[in-house]
């Protein structure tokens, strides 16, 4: 900006007027103000009238900032006389006095301060610079401004006449062809078909889950993938995602599928006889036919799914207060658990009871005996649990019985009791403990009786709450209760071995139903009015339905709340593959998923399934492969599969999504190509013959296109001859279009395979000449009056020139071919000939 040259003046005038007395005035007013004599009359002011005067003063002084104390300082300090200055000379002021001076205080003296950084003469100097920057840069501005307005306008002026040149270049290309030209397969097809996808419908989750349901076809189908795969631990994978912070649901889910994969793991070689691969569908058979054996080793599998979290979250207290804990170095969860019993208040603490018996590990820890004993059996570590007994048993103070079931359960090496003695020893040793805990019940401490009801199951129907409170804090508390009281009755009820005499154990009659009485207090007595009550926790109800081994009553859980539907889908797909759901093929009149009555009911995941993938298959061809792909992991009828897919590809409009052949590599040989002429014939069927005739071709399948061909030109033919069928407009124009296609294909054909081409393309050829000759009258009709020929441009111009001739070639070489008599004589042998002909030639 320009300063004014008022401003200077008035600057240097001023400037000889201030002196000392202005200096003294100021010390005169501090002392006054601060003397006695000096009464300041009170000023009454609300709390309100406080706020509206402070709001007043606070909008002035963001609108006009005043000057400051410095500002007058420095001009007190150069002589000039701050009051006679105009607005602007004054902000010029304030700004250097800001930017250049100390602040006050800092001596004995408020007032006596260091001579100013500069003078007027200098400050003139540097606003003179200030507004020399100013001006330069707003003609930058101005200039760049004024280039990019000249340089739109001429674009503009220009783009009128490239745009219409671009048009012009697009026509004249022409339409693009009507076929795609075929993909020739690559390498690692299989691989890419696993690849993730984007998706307007669904997830990421769900994305992540069709990636391992990729990988999993191309293991099934040989496409060249090689490996195994564990399915319910990567679909847990799928669900967790990233490693960011999970939420609730997404952790229900994966605790869920890690569940899943935990019991499908101890019961693998029930499912997977003869050790096969898990990437191949698992063996039905079992847990339709409810094995005892595999109830047995799925019950162990979610025994230690629960028993992993346990030691996770005793750890993880431990670890929290280690010093208060004392864990020690010492390897074994039995001294996790006693660092945990020393952080728990009340379990050592001295009382008028008598005290707890105790047990001195290796390295002399010391801890109670029967919590401690719990906590290892809580933890699914029976190993550790044979530790703490054996410990015991040195200082002559355990059940003998309960001893031996605990070093049966550990010399077994699994991480549940039971799963390799064999049934009849280890139901001799449940009842042999039973009949111990009830001898000595009366006098045993809670812990105790908790232990003997987790192995042995002496009274299954009371509950670790009413047993000892504080052992059951969560729903897994209770179910891993239930479940191994469930376990115990089972393995109990398991027959003894022949040299036993064949005789069932005693009490085993009561034990039969042990996990049948589980499922009916889960779905029965509680349901889902317990366990998801108001609607807010069904996945809390469906990882019980699991536990429970009621797979199909979880699925249709899940199905029935509209969020978590993909996961009924996913989780009801996975759980067939490992060979552990009932499915039904249809569902009932009412729309339920569930089919048959408790305790066994069957599921209808089919319908189940195609609903779901028909949402999205519809968003490229991609989706509809991978949607094929769902479908194809169904296991059924293969009739019922093949319509699913059927119905799917016509209903969301991508036929084209069966080629090429390498994105369904999964599927055999001979189910794509009979998949692919059901859809062509479909396709036919509704009036898409071209689309009908592309698949067919594309796939190479020469004598079901023939057979197309045939069919589509006899009809063409038959309907021009009842004058059904216009000859002229678009109906001419498909037709000769068609005529055309077949003499191509028909060319095709006899170059790269004569000898099919000669044992079943007769037909097509034969009414390949009657077309052309048929076409031939209609161009000589047309030209005999001065029309122009129907059909495509150019397609009958050698015709129109030269009508009859041309009309007397195709007559020739109908003859040729035995489909007109050559004279009188052969009219009986070509009527005979005619009747032999296919019924769309004739």
């Amino acid at each position: 900006r320009q300063l004014p040259l008022r401003a200077f003046t008035t600057l240097r005038c001023r400037r000889q007027t201030m002196d000392d007395p202005l200096l003294q005035g100021a010390r005169a007013l501090q002392a006054s103000i601060a003397g006695e004599g000096l009464r300041l009359p009170p000023v009454s002011r609300s709390l309100q009238q406080i706020e509206d005067e402070t709001r007043a003063l606070a909008s002035v002084a963001a609108r006009a900032p005043a000057a400051t104390a410095m500002a007058y300082r420095f001009l007190a300090q150069q002589g000039i006389d701050a009051d006679g200055l105009d607005a602007a000379t004054l902000d010029m002021a304030v700004d250097e006095a800001s930017a250049d001076l100390p602040a006050f205080g800092g001596g004995a003296d408020a007032t006596a301060v260091d001579a100013p950084a500069c003078d007027v003469d200098s400050l003139l100097a540097r606003e003179q610079c200030r507004a020399l920057v100013e001006s330069v840069r707003r003609a930058g501005e101005l200039v760049t401004a004024r280039y990019d307005a000249a340089y739109w306008s001429s674009f503009e002026e220009a783009w009128g006449g490239t745009r219409e040149q671009l048009l012009r270049d697009a026509s004249a290309l022409g339409a693009p062809p009507p076929a795609v030209p075929p993909i020739v397969a690559q390498p690692g097809a299989a691989a890419a078909a696993a690849a993730p996808m984007r998706s307007r419908s669904r997830t990421a989750r769900e994305l992540a889950y069709g990636g391992v349901f990729a990988r999993l076809l191309a293991l099934n189908g040989g496409a060249g993938a090689t490996g195994d795969i564990s399915l319910f631990r990567e679909m847990g994978s799928a669900a967790k995602g990233g490693s960011g912070a999970l939420d609730s649901t997404t952790l229900k889910l994966v605790s869920s599928w890690c569940l899943l994969a935990e019991m499908a793991e101890t019961a693998r070689p029930l499912l997977h006889p003869g050790g096969g691969s898990r990437a191949l569908p698992a063996d039905e058979g079992p847990y339709r036919s409810t094995d005892a054996a595999l109830r047995l080793s799925l019950l162990r599998g979610a025994l230690s799914h629960f028993g992993e979290q346990a030691r996770d979250e005793l750890r993880a207290r431990v670890a929290a207060s280690a010093g208060a804990a004392r864990r020690g170095g010492e390897p074994g969860i039995e001294f996790e658990a006693a660092a945990a019993l020393r952080l728990e208040r009340g379990l050592d603490a001295p009382t008028a009871q008598p005290p707890p018996q105790r047990v001195t590990l290796a390295g002399g820890d010391d801890a109670p005996f029967w919590p401690l004993l719990y906590l290892c059996l809580r933890c699914a570590d029976y190993a550790a649990a044979a530790r703490v007994s054996a410990a015991a048993a040195a200082e002559g103070a355990v059940p003998p019985r309960l001893s031996a079931l605990l070093a049966a359960a550990a010399a077994d090496g699994s991480a549940t009791a039971g799963a390799g003695v064999s049934g009849g020893g280890m139901s001799r040793l449940v009842l042999a403990a039973q009949e111990e805990y009830w001898r000595g019940a009366a006098q045993m401490e809670p812990h105790a009786r908790l232990v003997y009801a987790s192995v042995a199951a002496p009274d299954a129907a009371i509950s670790a709450r009413e047993i000892a409170p504080e052992r059951e804090r969560t729903v897994e508390d209770w179910l891993w209760h239930k479940l191994s009281a469930a376990h115990a009755l089972l393995a109990a009820s398991l027959p003894p071995p022949a040299s036993a005499g064949g005789h069932p154990p005693a009490g085993g009659d009561g034990s039969q139903d042990a996990l049948g009485s589980l499922q009916r207090l889960v779905y029965g007595s509680y349901g889902e009015t317990y366990f998801n009550a108001g609607g807010g926790s069904p996945l809390l109800y469906a990882g019980v339905l699991l536990a429970t081994q009621q797979f199909e009553r979880a699925v249709a859980v899940l199905a029935a709340v509209p969020h978590l539907r993909q996961e009924a889908v996913h989780f009801g797909l996975a759980l067939q593959h490992e060979g552990l759901l009932a499915v039904a093929q249809q569902k009932l009149a009412d729309s339920s998923l569930l089919v048959g009555t408790s305790p066994s009911p069957s599921l209808a995941l089919p319908p189940l399934v195609a609903q779901h993938v028909g949402e999205w298959a519809s968003e490229g061809v991609d989706a509809s492969r991978a949607a094929i792909g769902y479908l194809w992991l169904l296991r059924g009828p293969a009739a019922q599969r093949q319509e699913l897919c059927i119905q799917l590809l016509l209903g969301c409009g991508k036929p084209e999504a069966l080629l090429p052949r390498s994105g369904l590599s999964h599927i055999a040989e001979a189910d794509y190509r009979e998949l692919l002429r059901a859809v062509s014939s479909r396709l036919a069927g509704k009036g898409r013959a071209s689309q009908a005739a592309r698949l067919l071709y594309e796939a190479r399948e020469h004598r079901q296109l023939s057979a197309l061909l045939v069919a589509e030109l006899s009809a063409n033919i038959a309907a021009a001859a009842r004058g059904t069928n216009p000859a002229a407009g678009d109906a001419a124009e498909r037709a000769a279009r068609l005529c055309a296609d077949a003499a191509a294909f028909a060319r095709e054909w006899r170059d790269s395979d004569p000898r099919e081409a000669s044992a079943h393309g007769a037909p097509l050829f034969a009414l390949l000449s009657i077309a052309q000759l048929l076409e031939g009258a209609e161009a000589w009709r047309a030209a005999s009056k001065g029309l122009p020929a129907a059909g495509p441009r150019g397609a009958t111009d050698a015709i129109a020139m030269q009508p009859l001739s041309a009309l007397l070639v195709r007559v020739e070489a109908l003859s040729e071919a035995g489909l007109l008599p050559a004279s009188l004589a052969e009219v009986e042998a070509a009527q005979a000939e005619y009747r032999l002909q296919p019924p769309e030639v004739r």
